[in-house]
């Protein structure tokens, strides 16, 4: 009976050992996991569509809605819902996925806005969005030029923003011309006077408010005596039954 007692008191201390040595591990890990595992590494950035604008606004722009949220030191201590919300704040972004990836990473997957024409106001540009809307962010010349490497349409006149997508609808009918078309100006609320670049001084021509027929008019006379090639700086098809054209010089 004796023996018994020792090895069962023996096997008791072998028991409690390995128990205690089995809970510092656990103890161990656990400390290992929320002190290192979860330590947050700063955000990965993926943009899910092409970037219309100035690259350098745009890092920017990212860095400082983040800012407050990547002074955690762990991911799981960020609040993704509220950085994904920092984020649509920017006026160039159409939507945004913000993803907790552990154990340390959060990855932020951005879609831009599609930029269709600049709006000029003064001697700035802003970003018009496919949505009719001018961003506020503006650029001056030197930035547009450098960014507006597809030759954009420059934009005048209120609410020219609202109404563009109208216009460009019925310009992408005729590509020729509209690779000519360097700025469009929204008069009255009504139409629109079109800016063509590659003429000396400009070549404008003054839509009615029907686009479609005024620009099939304008390339009808053009097919039959090629008058985007003379020397005019005035084609008016506001009233297409007298359609007036002036000449340089007069």
């Amino acid at each position: 009976m004796k023996e018994f007692i020792i090895k069962f008191k023996a096997w008791c201390l072998v028991f409690f050992a390995s128990l205690s040595f089995v809970m510092m591990i656990v103890f161990i890990r656990q400390k290992l996991v929320s002190q290192s595992a979860f330590k947050m590494d700063y955000p990965e950035l993926v943009f899910a569509n092409p970037i219309e604008i100035d690259s350098g606004v745009v890092i920017s722009s990212v860095k400082n809605a983040i800012k407050p949220f990547i002074d955690k030191e762990h991911t799981i201590e960020v609040d993704i819902d509220a950085m994904k919300d920092a984020l649509l704040n920017l006026p160039w972004v159409k939507n945004v996925a913000v993803v907790r990836d552990l154990p340390s990473v959060i990855r932020i997957v951005i879609e831009s806005k599609k930029i269709v024409a600049y709006k000029n106001l003064v001697d700035e540009y802003y970003p018009v969005s496919s949505d009719g809307e001018a961003l506020n962010m503006p650029f001056d010349l030197e930035t547009l030029v450098k960014i507006n490497k597809d030759n954009k349409i420059i934009i005048f006149g209120t609410a020219s923003e609202k109404n563009i997508n109208s216009l460009l609808k019925v310009l992408n009918e005729f590509p020729d011309l509209k690779m000519k078309v360097a700025g469009a100006q929204y008069i009255n609320g009504l139409r629109w006077n079109l800016i063509l670049y590659d003429f000396k001084d400009g070549l404008i021509v003054k839509l009615g408010e029907d686009y479609e027929k005024s620009l099939n008019k304008l390339m009808e006379l053009d097919a039959v005596s090629g008058i985007l090639l003379k020397n005019i700086k005035e084609v008016d098809l506001r009233n297409l039954d007298r359609m007036l054209i002036k000449k340089r010089g007069v």
